[in-house]
């Protein structure tokens, strides 16, 4: 430990390690495990001490060692970014593998009503993901294509309207989001997501009439 904190010091972040301050924790240690009395210690002295020299050099780094858990922080977090982006596009390419199956299926084999039911529930729910998968990679276009595909299924899915006013309003098209995310509240207005969209969606709405109706007004003045 005492080299590896001696080291530190010509590595990252080493200057937040005051050689001053440290210095004289290092040096006693040294000195203690090449003295006769580490000689005679025994296990749990021997780990003591080691333990108090941590102590010691943590106390008298907390910027060091502070800066050293914010980087693992950043790596961790970039980490789960590129594995949270290698998901999506694994997914995307399985979802897209799997509605072509069933488009097939659908095709090639006269279903009873119940199994139609049940095919139709996959495709749902698949719609569904991908077009969750589009908006999170910004995506606006292909997500409110699978949204439509969702809503071909069922017209009143809180989800695919909401998904769908999502991808309208990044479009900037605002007019669609807008119909689509009242739709979505008169059939979920406890839902927060949808209350906030809609209530967005809505002051835009009334700022665009008012910009609109300034410049009539001016026209016809």
């Amino acid at each position: 430990f005492v080299y590896e904190i001696r080291a530190k010091q010509s590595q990252k972040h080493g200057h937040l390690i005051e050689s001053a301050v440290v210095g004289p924790f290092l040096d006693a240690a040294e000195d203690w495990f090449y003295s006769d009395q580490a000689l005679t210690a025994t296990l749990d002295q021997a780990t003591a001490t080691v333990h108090a020299l941590k102590s010691d050099i943590v106390q008298a780094c907390q910027a060091y060692f502070a800066a050293v858990a914010k980087d693992d922080e950043e790596l961790e977090r970039q980490l789960e970014l590129e594995s949270e982006k290698a998901a999506l596009e694994h997914k995307d390419d399985d979802d897209h593998d799997f509605r072509k199956a069933l488009t097939h299926a659908t095709k090639f084999f006269d279903l009873r009503p119940d199994e139609a039911a049940d095919v139709n529930a996959v495709k749902l729910s698949l719609y569904l993901n991908v077009a969750q998968c589009y908006l999170k990679m910004e995506s606006w276009h292909k997500a409110v294509v699978q949204c439509k595909d969702a809503l071909d299924i069922d017209p009143t899915n809180t989800k695919a309207l909401y998904r769908r006013a999502l991808g309208y309003e990044r479009l900037k098209d605002y007019a669609r989001a807008f119909d689509d995310s009242q739709k979505a509240f008169a059939l979920a207005p406890d839902d927060k997501a949808v209350v906030a969209l809609n209530e967005r969606l809505k002051a835009h709405m009334k700022k665009q009439q008012d910009k609109e109706k300034k410049m009539w007004t001016k026209a016809f003045a």
